[in-house]
C-alpha cells in the first residue's frame, strides 16, 4: 500500500489555501494547516475541505480542495505529532509572522530530530521576504535545543520559492458568507530553489526547480510587483477603482509597459535574462493583471506605500537597477511620483506617508522612506516631485 504523503503548512490564509493547498491536493497529498486564526482552523477542521474560485476572463470555475485539516498555532504538541511523520513543510504566514512560525517549527521538531535523525525534511518558504532562508534559519536556531539545532543544520532544507499567483483579498461580505472563500487566478507555477533541498524534490504539480532562484526573485520584485504597483498608483490617480479598468486605459497601460520594459532591460543586463523572454514575460503579466474576473482594486494593490517605496523595493530598487546599467528610468520615476500622491483614507500607510510629506516635504520622504541621499542618481529626478 502506498503511504499517503502529507505536508504541514504554516498559514491558512490566501497563499496557503489559495495556492499551496491546491497544489498539494492536485498532487494527491494531504495538507495539515497551522494557523493562529481560530475561525479558519475551526472551519477547515469541521468541513475537511474548502472551495477555490478560479477566475479567468471567460468566467470562473470551482475547485473543491479536500483532504485537509487544521491545527491551532499554539498547539505545539499536535504540531509536533504531525511533523513526526510528514513528508514536507511549507510556510506562507507573511514576513511579520514568520519569526514566530519559525520558532514554533523549531520547538516542534524535537521528537522528529530524536526519532528520525537521519531523515531529511524540506521546508518550502513561500514568503515575500529577501534572504528568507537565512533569516528563517536564524529564527529557528534561536528556539532550537542542541539536538534540534544539529538536525536543522544537517537535515533540514530551507527552500526559497517565488510565489506569483495573484489572489485578491475577499470582501467582508464574501467572508461573512463563507470564511474559507478564496478567489484566485489560474496561474499555478511555483519556482523553487533546486539547490536547497536536503531530500528528493517532491513530485508536486506546479513546482519548477531552478538553479537561479535569486534571479527569479529579483524578476518577481522588479517586474511583476513593480508592474502591479505602477498600475495601482497610475490607476488610483486617474480615478480607476480596479486594476482591470485601469489597464483598459491605453495611455495608462502604455506607461505601465514602459516602466516594466525599463526594469526588464535592467534585469536582463544584471541577471542574463534573454531580452525576448523578458518581453514575453511582461506581456503575459499585463494580460494577467488585466483579468477583470479577479476584481482586484487599485487601493488594495497600492496599499502600504511606505514599504513599497523602500530603497530595495519594487519601484525605487528597479529604478536604481536601471541607472546602474545606463537605462533611463523615466516611467519608473513617474511611478514613484505617483506613489507619493497615493492617499486613500482607508489605508493607514498612505495616511502616514501623506503626513510625512506634509511635515517634511518630498526630500524628507526620499531620505527616510526611499533611503536616498543627494548623491544618489535618482535624487535630482525625484526631489522636486509632488
Amino acid at each position: 500500500m502506498i503511504k499517503e504523503r502529507t505536508c504541514v503548512h504554516f498559514g491558512a490564509g490566501s497563499i496557503g489555501r489559495g495556492f499551496l493547498g491546491q497544489l498539494y491536493y492536485m498532487s494527491g497529498w494531504r495538507t495539515v494547516f497551522v494557523d493562529v486564526n481560530a475561525k479558519l482552523v475551526e472551519a477547515i477542521s469541521e468541513r475537511g475541505e474548502y472551495v477555490i474560485e478560479i477566475a479567468e476572463p471567460a468566467g470562473c470555475s470551482i475547485l473543491k480542495v479536500r483532504n485537509v485539516r487544521a491545527i491551532p498555532a499554539e498547539d505545539e504538541q499536535e504540531i509536533a505529532q504531525e511533523l513526526g511523520s510528514c513528508d514536507l513543510v511549507s510556510t506562507s504566514v507573511g514576513a511579520n509572522a514568520l519569526p514566530s512560525a519559525a520558532r514554533t517549527l523549531a520547538r516542534a521538531l524535537e521528537n522528529r530530530a530524536a526519532w528520525r535523525p537521519e531523515d531529511p525534511l524540506d521546508v518550502l518558504i513561500c514568503e515575500n521576504l529577501p534572504d528568507a532562508a537565512a533569516r528563517m534559519r536564524g529564527w529557528m536556531d534561536e528556539a532550537a535545543s542542541p539536538l534540534v539545532h544539529r538536525f536543522i543544520r544537517e537535515r533540514v532544507g530551507l527552500v526559497e520559492t517565488v510565489v506569483s499567483r495573484m489572489i485578491p483579498v475577499p470582501s467582508p461580505e464574501q467572508v461573512k458568507l463563507d470564511p474559507l472563500f478564496i478567489r484566485v487566478e489560474a496561474y499555478d507555477r511555483l519556482p523553487v530553489d533546486r539547490l536547497a533541498f536536503r531530500g528528493p524534490i517532491p513530485r508536486i504539480q506546479g513546482l519548477e526547480p531552478s538553479d537561479r532562484i535569486k534571479a527569479l526573485e529579483a524578476r518577481k520584485l522588479y517586474c511583476h510587483n513593480c508592474g502591479h504597483a505602477l498600475v495601482a498608483y497610475f490607476g488610483y490617480l486617474k480615478g480607476y477603482e480596479t486594476i482591470a479598468a485601469a489597464l483598459a486605459d491605453r495611455a495608462l497601460a502604455g506607461r505601465v509597459r514602459a516602466g516594466m520594459e525599463e526594469s526588464g532591460r535592467a534585469l536582463a543586463a544584471e541577471f542574463g535574462f534573454d531580452p525576448a523572454e523578458m518581453k514575453r514575460h511582461i506581456e503575459d503579466l499585463l494580460r494577467r493583471f488585466a483579468n477583470p474576473a479577479l476584481g482586484d482594486t487599485t487601493v488594495r494593490v497600492g496599499r502600504d506605500p511606505i514599504r513599497k517605496l523602500g530603497r530595495q523595493e519594487r519601484l525605487v530598487g528597479a529604478a536604481l537597477l536601471c541607472v546602474r546599467h545606463g537605462i533611463e528610468p523615466e516611467a519608473l520615476c513617474e511611478g514613484i511620483r505617483a506613489a507619493l500622491r497615493f492617499d486613500p483614507l482607508v489605508d493607514d500607510g498612505a495616511r502616514a506617508l501623506q503626513a510625512m510629506l506634509k511635515a517634511g516635504g518630498t526630500q524628507a520622504v526620499l531620505r527616510k522612506v526611499c533611503g536616498l541621499t543627494e548623491s544618489d542618481p535618482l535624487w535630482s529626478r525625484l526631489a522636486g516631485a509632488r
